[in-house]
């Protein structure tokens, strides 16, 4: 072709970018998972603390305890006291992997997470399942499949595409009217 002549362009079409799942309310699985995880992690290590005071009291090594417990409490905590423990420390390793791999887009550290999520609530189905304890049992199945939520459908949307490094908007604005209040600052930049 000479240089006088111009060269086809192919038509782009202008398609509205692909918007992330909203969940709990929050702009993106990304910043959902982030929060989760950070809300598991300040509530388990209490648990843990927690969970220490009470062996300590069941085998009455505290000697300024005001713990009363009766036979049947005392026994059960001291044979739930390991996998209680265990139970945790897998949710605080979880949730830490989880967090880095949130903050890395790295999809198999998201779904070591979550399967290290789904072994907590399996060794959580076998505690409860010998304490006989329902109620507990349906909260902590629930509460779990509520936070393995998030990292499921994160997995899904980096493996199609809808969140990347690349596509990813750190700072957002989290409304129901976001596309709106973008349209607003767009218009508001391209006058100046």
């Amino acid at each position: 072709m000479g240089e006088d002549q111009e060269v086809p362009l192919i038509p782009v079409k202008k398609t509205p970018l692909k918007k992330p799942h909203m969940v709990f309310g929050l702009c993106d699985t990304r910043r959902a998972i982030v929060i989760l995880n950070i809300l598991t992690m300040i509530l388990a290590i209490p648990a843990i603390l927690l969970w220490v005071k009470l062996s300590e009291a069941a085998k009455g090594e505290t000697k300024h305890s005001n713990i009363q417990l009766t036979p049947e409490q005392t026994s059960m905590i001291l044979s739930t006291y390991p996998e209680m423990l265990a139970t945790y420390g897998i949710t605080i390793v979880a949730s830490l992997i989880a967090l880095c791999g949130a903050s890395h887009f790295s999809m198999p550290m998201i779904q070591v997470a979550a399967f290290l999520y789904l072994g907590q609530m399996g060794l959580s189905i076998w505690q409860y399942l010998v304490l006989e304890n329902w109620f507990a049992l349906g909260v902590d199945v629930g509460v779990t499949l509520l936070w393995i939520y998030p990292h499921a459908v994160f997995l899904w949307e980096l493996d199609s595409g809808v969140l990347t490094k690349l596509s990813y908007e750190p700072h957002c604005i989290c409304c129901s009217n976001s596309g709106q209040i973008a349209d607003e600052v767009q218009e508001t930049f391209s006058k100046v």
